[in-house]
């Protein structure tokens, strides 16, 4: 049987990070238009984006929703 590797957390929070920054970008937001968006602060998505912090998948589901994309963009890393 042939197992995927698996990502450490670190990596993991990394790249999901890289991700909502690429789907941020690609919806032609700033990190501050995302931020009052979603009603955050900027520093938070900052953080989010540099994998510094773990955010909850409500938050995810919500930054999501703030920008109109379905949380699933938030989560494809291929």
């Amino acid at each position: 049987m042939n197992k995927k590797p698996q990502l450490r957390r670190s990596d993991l929070l990394i790249k999901f990070g890289e991700r909502l920054k690429e789907v941020r970008q690609r919806e032609g937001l700033s990190q501050e238009a995302l931020a009052l968006k979603a009603g955050i602060s900027s520093s938070s998505i900052a953080r989010i984006e540099t994998g510094k912090i773990n955010t909850t998948i409500s938050t995810a589901l919500h930054i999501a929703e703030s920008m109109g994309v379905p949380y699933t963009d938030l989560f494809d890393f291929s």
